[in-house]
């Protein structure tokens, strides 16, 4: 599994389990996800203006 889809992962269990209280595991995880989030953006925008 890529290290993206193990964050998801750990994401998703953690939902499942209803450990959604502030904890410094959870906000790593947070601030790993938000950063993916914009790397994908960047990417798409990047693929935007070469289409154009």
């Amino acid at each position: 599994m890529i290290p993206e889809q193990q964050l998801i992962q750990h994401i998703v269990e953690a939902m499942e389990n209803g450990a959604l209280e502030r904890t410094p595991v959870l906000e790593e995880y947070a601030a790993q996800y938000a950063e993916l989030c914009l790397d994908i953006v960047t990417r798409l925008q990047r693929c935007a203006d070469y289409l154009e």
